[in-house]
């Protein structure tokens, strides 16, 4: 008991000292929302009143009140900004408001510019900040990067998420002893300041990916992946070159065909399994990558480089010269648009519906 009364008068001494933390920063896909949003929809995702959706809405409810305490929010997230728009203003389940945060970064980079940059737009110093996210790879990229910035620890369930924030975010870093007006107005006023400069720091990336000891296994034609393909091939949007869906039995054709390979991609790091997390389908006739997707939560980590070298192999080995490869444009792929320039491959024509062909020599 007096080990929780001295912590909290310290919490409480933080603050009257203004030594509190001042910006909590949010990822959204499985912290403010269960599912991934890119992948399910906003109509789908996991936030209801009922269920493991009512961990989420009761999340964001807490979230909220912190707000309005003075507490500046930020979105840190991996997403289309387009699909988080949605979400936030047509899903009816939704607590929180964009004009909630102070400042947004939703985009495709690396997390820990993003902090960068949301430490320049709001003029306070990365030490102010305590950031959320579910992956723990995540969380040890921020943390290699961004020592100062304070990255709890994320619950193991959603039905833990309140006593959690409430414990090891809120009483830990937010205690507030006193309520003033400008608090309750200072999200207003540092979403009307101006972006600052850019910041680039070096940072070395690749040395983090080789920190993660990442493990990838490849199934090739194997029947005991096909639902997981014809899933992957449903649900995945935004990491997608083709957006091609197909059911079951399209994919078991494709593996009984002597003309195709299916591939899946399995991953594993130092935190822990991802499992099926790629697809690619090769039609060795036309020496064609008919699709080629990635599961969003591997995306930023090198692994589509790995995964398109194991599909040049495979079509080597099966006697092919070259590679075509098309890119067909949706509301949701941005983040695969460069994927075959960045990969040597030579641009051959445009389409008039913006679908893109492409060719390497193997």
């Amino acid at each position: 008991m007096y080990r929780v009364l001295a912590e909290r008068t310290e919490q409480l001494l933080d603050a009257y000292l203004n030594r509190a933390k001042k910006v909590l920063v949010l990822d959204l896909d499985d912290t403010l929302w269960g599912g991934i949003l890119g992948e399910e929809g906003w109509e789908n995702i996991a936030l209801s009143e009922e269920s493991v959706g009512k961990c989420y809405r009761d999340f964001q409810k807490l979230v909220k009140s912190q707000k309005r305490l003075g507490i500046l929010l930020a979105i840190n997230s991996k997403n289309n900004r387009a699909d988080v728009e949605a979400a936030f203003a047509r899903n009816p389940m939704m607590v929180l408001a964009l004009d909630d945060f102070a400042a947004v970064r939703i985009n495709w980079q690396d997390k820990t510019e993003n902090l960068r940059e949301l430490s320049l737009e709001l003029d306070l110093g990365l030490d102010t900040f305590v950031a959320i996210d579910d992956s723990a790879v995540e969380r040890e990229r921020m943390r290699q990067t961004l020592p100062e910035v304070t990255i709890p620890d994320f619950p193991p369930r959603p039905e833990l998420l309140r006593s959690w924030f409430l414990k090891e975010v809120v009483y830990r870093h937010f205690p507030k002893y006193q309520l003033t007006r400008e608090d309750s107005a200072k999200t207003e006023q540092y979403r009307a300041q101006t972006a600052r400069r850019d910041l680039r720091a070096v940072v070395d990336f690749d040395a983090f990916l080789r920190n993660l000891e990442i493990d990838l296994k490849y199934h090739v034609d194997s029947a005991a992946t096909i639902e997981r393909a014809s899933q992957l091939s449903q649900k995945t949007n935004q990491f997608n070159v083709t957006t091609k869906r197909y059911s079951p039995a399209d994919i078991t054709h494709f593996v009984e065909s002597p003309d195709h390979h299916v591939v899946l991609l399995e991953y594993a790091d130092r935190f822990g399994q991802e499992g099926l997390v790629g697809l690619a389908i090769l039609d060795l006739k036309a020496s064609e990558l008919d699709t080629f997707l990635l599961s969003c939560r591997v995306i930023g980590r090198g692994v589509e480089t790995q995964f398109l070298s194991k599909v040049e192999e495979l079509l080597a080995a099966r006697g092919c010269s070259h590679m075509c490869a098309w890119f067909i444009p949706t509301p949701r792929n941005d983040v695969a648009a460069d994927m075959f320039e960045r990969h040597g491959f030579e641009f051959l024509i445009a389409r008039e519906d913006g679908s893109r062909v492409y060719r390497k020599n193997l």
